[in-house]
């Protein structure tokens, strides 16, 4: 008070800050009911940025048909893309590949597995996920053929727009490495930054450029480790000791095409 008069003031509390919303999974991939016994990837996208947690791989799990955990099924540390919406986990190789002594194959042909992805992984903001996530699959023989790519020509957008290209695989492909393998350049060679889309199956993706298509000549390269999802790539497969078959599965594979 101040000569004698009381003052008063009202405060308002401030309102308890609004959490973010929670993370769920949108969905894992291979995005097909059936996978092939050597499949070596699987990978779990989540609707927003996750914790960058190399250990992330503890809270996926590999149950059988009766239930039973198929334990030490990835190998020991998490890789994260897409701003950390996308985790890649990686079956132990030494459960795929021939000749390696270890814990023998994760798969067997002709049963039925479920991945299930734990609430205790978090987010960015140290959230736990909303929900548990459950993706089955059947197993089915081993996959040992390099996949063929092409891209649609009879659909080339028109200049000026920012349609996409078409590009198709004859099988389905691992997710990670074509999002992350594929690039278009123009005639000068300048990267042309692209969103690439996964459509309803594994094996057919679209091309976005950011910026509208400018008449001309340009070339799509996909990287030399774009594979299928057992790993082999266009010109090697997984498994391979042919010194010809090594020095062709480096090589990157290129189209061109024409802007009109």
């Amino acid at each position: 008070h101040g000569g004698g008069q009381l003052v008063s003031k009202r405060f308002k509390m401030p309102s308890k800050p609004k959490r973010a919303a929670t993370a769920s999974v949108i969905t894992a991939y291979p995005r097909v009911d059936t996978v092939p016994y050597n499949t070596l990837f699987f990978h779990v996208r989540f609707s927003t940025p996750m914790q960058d947690d190399k250990g992330a791989y503890h809270y996926v799990k590999v149950y059988d048909e009766d239930g039973a955990e198929r334990e030490r099924a990835w190998r020991q540390k998490s890789f994260w893309l897409d701003s950390n919406r996308l985790l890649v986990l990686m079956i132990h190789p030494g459960r795929v590949k021939t000749g390696i002594d270890y814990e023998g194959p994760l798969f067997d042909s002709g049963r039925r597995y479920t991945i299930k992805v734990d609430t205790g992984i978090r987010d960015a903001n140290g959230q736990a996920l909303n929900a548990a996530y459950t993706q089955q699959y059947y197993v089915s023989g081993g996959d040992r053929i390099c996949p063929k790519a092409e891209i649609d020509r009879k659909l080339l957008p028109p200049g000026q727009t920012r349609e996409p290209i078409l590009l198709s695989f004859s099988e389905n492909m691992d997710h990670a490495s074509v999002i992350e393998g594929t690039n278009i350049y123009d005639h000068a060679g300048k990267h042309i930054p692209c969103i690439v889309n996964a459509l309803a199956d594994d094996s057919y993706y679209q091309v976005i450029p950011l910026q509208k298509w400018q008449k001309g000549k340009y070339t799509l390269v996909l990287k030399s480790a774009v594979y299928d999802i057992a790993a082999n790539r266009i010109n090697r497969p997984f498994e391979t000791t042919n010194v010809e078959e090594l020095e062709k599965g480096e090589l990157n594979t290129e189209f061109t095409f024409t802007i009109k």
